[in-house]
């Protein structure tokens, strides 16, 4: 799969598209009828199903990796090189600090994600789908202007039409054919928009978390507890995650896009390689539904309104955003073992799961990354001319202030006492439920406003 969704076919040897062809098998319906346009990277299609399709093995493999990790250097097979000055209650110590626990965990990532073409069959609900590229002979002329003319007839035996959504995709006629066909063909089947940006969103996020978790281990190593350090870690975050926000504008500025091209859809804006196929989709077009003219205001009124409620919905998928907490939870993991292996009580190792792994880097950081996906959405479109970057500045400086000031209250709370522990963890408990009510009642009223104003 990796290598059919990543080139275009018309770049390769005619004996290995032939190996493709000859992967398909019979059968009497599909699952899924997978559609997208070669236009766009094949990397971000490759990354976009890893993530659909790998992401409970990424998770199960940090876990896994987390669990062996802490087991080994526990033992003391791995080493622990770097130091960390503990101050918990009343708790003061230098004790030995490793990396290999945030190390394991995204390499076990990486690799469970990398890994899901290898065995199809474990990693999901197995889809017998129509992938173009190997279900059409793309050898044999005749028998792949067959399959191609053919297209409609696969997409009535399929139960989902899965769109690979980029921005060019509805500039190409073929994909408008598809799209067009399939609720004429199958009106019962389900459509589902899968928009490549929020598995880039994904991606951003998830490599800044992990480069911030990496630097602030060896700047906590090698500063320990000082004021240098408490400037390290605001310095490190404010750069890392300014690149992020970034980035995040940048992506969610596509899904505003989407809804922009949507309601402004033009058919005779699609383009196609040969006027022959132009002809054949149009006269298809027209038998379907009356005119092509009806066809445009489908897709700019019953289509678009589908595809906002699905927008809508969530700005990540939940086991997106647990995924998403590893790296904070790795970086926790490694500071507990710390303390566990520097001889911290019982009561020490509590308060710090408490207040900071439990407190900080899964409810707060949980808020925080909601507050920031919400910021970024809101504040995708350009405003201000030259001056739009304002907005990032303003996100980086609201989300940055926020972790920071709740940073330094979780050291404060849960290095004081148990009990202030237990009263940040409620706290942030708070400000995670407050902004997962946010994102639910608001994304719809915010998505209508914005898209209202691309007009």
């Amino acid at each position: 799969m990796s290598r059919k969704v990543q080139y275009d076919p018309s770049t390769w040897q005619a004996q290995e598209r032939m190996s493709l062809h000859e992967m398909s098998h019979a059968v009497e319906s599909f699952q899924v009828f997978l559609s997208h346009t070669w236009r766009t990277p094949g990397k971000w299609k490759f990354l976009a199903l890893s993530f659909q399709c790998g992401w409970q093995y990424a998770l199960g493999g940090w876990f896994m990796s987390l669990v062996l990790c802490w087991g080994l250097c526990a033992v003391d097979v791995l080493p622990m090189p770097l130091e960390y000055d503990a101050t918990i209650l009343d708790f003061e110590d230098l004790c030995p600090l490793g990396f290999w626990i945030i190390t394991g965990g995204l390499l076990a990532t990486t690799f469970g994600l990398l890994s899901v073409p290898l065995w199809p069959d474990r990693c999901c609900r197995p889809d017998l789908s129509f992938i173009d590229v190997t279900s059409i002979n793309q050898v044999d002329t005749v028998l792949m202007e067959r399959g191609v003319f053919g297209i409609a007839g696969f997409l009535s035996l399929s139960s989902e039409l899965r769109i690979l959504w980029s921005s060019p995709y509805l500039s190409r006629l073929w994909c408008v054919f598809e799209l067009a066909a399939y609720k004429k063909v199958r009106p019962t089947g389900k459509i589902s928009f899968r928009p490549l940006f929020i598995e880039k969103v994904m991606f951003w996020m998830l490599s800044c978390s992990y480069l911030y978790g990496f630097l602030i281990l060896f700047a906590r190593g090698l500063l320990g507890a000082t004021v240098i350090l408490l400037a390290a870690v605001f310095a490190i975050y404010f750069v890392t995650w300014t690149i992020g926000i970034y980035m995040l504008r940048m992506n969610f500025r596509e899904k505003h896009h989407l809804l922009h091209q949507l309601e402004h859809f033009d058919l005779d804006h699609a383009h196609c390689s040969r006027p022959f196929d132009r002809q054949f989709i149009h006269d298809a077009i027209v038998e379907w539904y009356g005119s092509t003219d009806a066809f445009v205001d489908f897709v700019r009124g019953d289509l678009r309104l589908d595809l906002e409620k699905v927008l809508s919905a969530v700005r990540l998928p939940n086991q997106y955003q647990i995924l998403l907490l590893t790296p904070a939870l790795s970086l926790s993991a490694e500071l507990l073992l710390a303390n566990w292996k520097g001889g911290a009580p019982a009561e020490v190792l509590l308060s710090f799961v408490v207040g900071s792994t439990l407190g900080m880097n899964i409810f707060y950081t949980l808020a925080c990354n909601l507050l920031m996906l919400y910021l970024c959405d809101v504040l995708a479109p350009r405003r201000f001319g030259c001056m739009d970057h304002l907005q990032t500045l303003f996100i980086i400086v609201l989300v940055v202030g926020l972790w920071g000031a709740g940073s330094v209250l979780c050291a404060r709370m849960f290095q004081e006492s148990l009990a202030r522990a237990f009263i940040f963890l409620i706290g942030s408990i708070a400000f995670a439920a407050f902004m997962w009510w946010l994102e639910g009642r608001s994304a719809m009223a915010v998505l209508s406003r914005f898209h209202r104003r691309w007009r």
